[in-house]
C-alpha cells in the first residue's frame, strides 16, 4: 500500500478523479471534509469526514469518480489516504467537466457538484 497526508484548505477541493484501487481516507485534524462520489447506479452520494460527523475514515472503492473540500471556506482539514495495492500515476484519471457532465449530468445537484469541483 501507500499512503500519502495533506492539508485542503479555504477553497481548495480535491477534483473529482478515480483511481484503479481501493483509497481509504482518514481525517487528523481541521473542519469537517466532504467528499463526493458517484455510485454504480450513477447517483451523487456525499461521506463528510471529521469531528462534527463523527465519521474518522471511509474507503472508496476502486474506480469511483470521487472528489473532496472542506465543510467551511475559511478553515482548513488535514487528512491522509492509504491505497492498496500502492498507487501508481498511471491508474490515476483527473476528471474532465465535459465528460463528467455527459455522464453524471442528469441533475442539477450532479451539475453543481461536478461544475465546482472539476478545474478542466
Amino acid at each position: 500500500y501507500t499512503s500519502i497526508y495533506y492539508l485542503v484548505s479555504g477553497n481548495d477541493f480535491s477534483s473529482w478523479h478515480r483511481i484503479k484501487s481501493d483509497e481509504t481516507w482518514y481525517f487528523h485534524r481541521g473542519c469537517d471534509v466532504i467528499i463526493y462520489l458517484f455510485d454504480e447506479n450513477k447517483a451523487l452520494q456525499t461521506i463528510q469526514l471529521g469531528l462534527d460527523s463523527r465519521c474518522l475514515q471511509a474507503t472508496i472503492p476502486a474506480n469511483t469518480w470521487f472528489a473532496a473540500k472542506p465543510t467551511q471556506e475559511k478553515a482548513y482539514c488535514l487528512v491522509s489516504c492509504a491505497v492498496a495495492p500502492g498507487f501508481e500515476f498511471a491508474d490515476f484519471e483527473l476528471g474532465r467537466r465535459d465528460s463528467l457532465l455527459s455522464e453524471f449530468g442528469n441533475s442539477a445537484g450532479n451539475i453543481k457538484a461536478i461544475e465546482a469541483l472539476t478545474r478542466v
